[in-house]
């Protein structure tokens, strides 16, 4: 969640964190302890589709099929007032 501060982003392909990042602590391994954290869940249909901000540290299980692919559309949205600040 959010209340906890920021993690240092990491890498979907290699698990690892951005270069630049070294100054954020590393995301917890919840899958590890799972107890130890609040985990919410919701049952989707076709069509469906979840919100939430940017800062909730989200994920998903992985897709077993072999036969269906998982399509996902992400979405960023911001105030007139943002700026931009590139990764090093």
């Amino acid at each position: 969640s959010h209340r906890h501060g920021y993690y240092a982003p990491r890498k979907f392909e290699t698990q690892r964190n951005y270069d630049g990042s070294d100054e954020l602590p590393t995301m917890p391994a919840i899958a590890d302890a799972p107890h130890e954290h609040e985990l919410l869940g919701w049952q989707l249909q076709p069509g469906d589709c979840v919100l939430f901000s940017g800062k909730t540290l989200h994920g998903a299980v992985g897709n077993a099929s072999e036969r269906r692919s998982r399509r996902v559309l992400t979405t960023r949205w911001m105030g007139d007032d943002a700026r931009f600040a590139p990764r090093r």
